[in-house]
């Protein structure tokens, strides 16, 4: 075990090296290295100690406010983009003119910037 347990402080050191060639991030955390063993029953403490400590930070910097804000924002992007999807796919006319304008892209009769405009004009055109 001792063998082990050696290999493990040797490399917990290198990738603690490793870690500080990497600047600090939008979290202001530099991750912590630590040398845990659940066989021995080691580390488990300041790992808890660690994570809590992470946390606490985390919240306190307003980091996790942020991202979750972020993630609304993106969740909102993500719902308008699978409405937009769902009314081409409900919509049967919607859907003929969208192959329509398939065919003219396939055939280089027009690009695809153009058709996706063409089609979402009939889309929010509609009543």
């Amino acid at each position: 075990e001792k063998e082990n347990e050696v290999a493990a402080k040797i490399s917990a050191a290198q990738i603690k090296h490793a870690l500080h060639l990497y600047s600090v991030n939008e979290k202001n955390w530099i991750p912590q290295v630590l040398n845990i063993s659940s066989t021995e029953n080691s580390g488990l403490s300041i790992l808890k100690e660690t994570v809590d400590s992470y946390f606490l930070q985390q919240e306190t910097s307003g980091f996790i406010k942020y991202n979750r804000q972020q993630q609304q924002i993106q969740w909102l992007n993500e719902n308008i983009v699978m409405q937009i999807q769902d009314k081409i796919n409900s919509d049967e006319n919607i859907r003929m003119i969208k192959s329509e304008l398939e065919l003219k892209i396939k055939s280089d009769e027009m690009d695809a910037s153009k058709a996706a405009k063409i089609l979402l004009e009939k889309i929010f055109s509609k009543k």
